[in-house]
């Protein structure tokens, strides 16, 4: 089953892509154009493979009230790196991976008031996940181990005090956003800020290094 935290920031990170002009993983920028029907698909994706997290080795690829996918045509160059499977209660469609690698899944789409399908293809880069940070503090607190073997932490509290957090070696810091789940709102967060993290915020931080994108997201339910 899902973890309903990880659902949070995968979807987080595809409404976050749509606000803002930075790139992250989970997204591409290019679109799939049927002809005279816009298909609403990302050409590639990257899922981040955790070792001792395996139930959230998948990422979030796109709502059946937006696109309609033929199952049955999925095809993947390698299984074990990707395949894609059709979450009937939250009625979507999610890329999942059991190995890092990288992998091409074939397969019919249509827009969902259209009759015609359409060949598509998604490119899955599965990246093995390691921690970004070297630091991530709020106030006194120190949550770096939180996220040794996964990419998100929930805080049963309000918490409050001094952001900070420094990158592992190799990493930078791209983006740091402050959401509020229940409204969408965003805004940018600087780093070593004082900030205030309550009911339905999830603050969300994007890293980069040689080309691999990871995020870490911090949530108060």
């Amino acid at each position: 089953m899902k973890n309903k935290k990880k659902r949070i920031l995968s979807l987080l990170i595809a409404a976050v892509f749509c606000v803002t002009t930075f790139a992250v993983s989970g997204v591409a920028v290019e679109k799939v154009y049927a002809e005279e029907e816009n298909l609403d698909l990302p050409t590639s994706i990257d899922v981040l493979y955790y070792p001792k997290d395996k139930a959230n080795c998948w990422e979030y690829l796109a709502d059946s009230g937006l696109v309609e996918i033929d199952m049955e045509s999925v095809q993947s160059t390698d299984l074990e790196v990707a395949w894609m499977e059709y979450d009937s209660k939250y009625q979507e469609y999610d890329v999942w991976t059991s190995k890092p690698g990288t992998a091409t899944l074939t397969f019919q789409a249509k827009a969902p008031e259209s009759s015609v399908w359409v060949d598509a293809t998604l490119i899955v880069n599965s990246n093995k996940y390691v921690r970004p940070c070297k630091t991530f503090k709020i106030g006194k607190k120190n949550y770096t181990k939180k996220f040794t073997n996964k990419a998100y932490f929930s805080s049963k509290k309000k918490v409050s005090g001094k952001l900070v957090i420094k990158p592992a070696k190799g990493w930078k810091i791209k983006e740091i956003q402050k959401v509020n789940f229940k409204t969408y709102k965003s805004k940018k967060v600087k780093n070593k800020s004082k900030i205030t993290m309550k009911k339905n915020d999830y603050l969300f931080v994007s890293f980069k290094k040689n080309g691999v994108w990871e995020y870490l997201g911090f949530y108060i339910p």
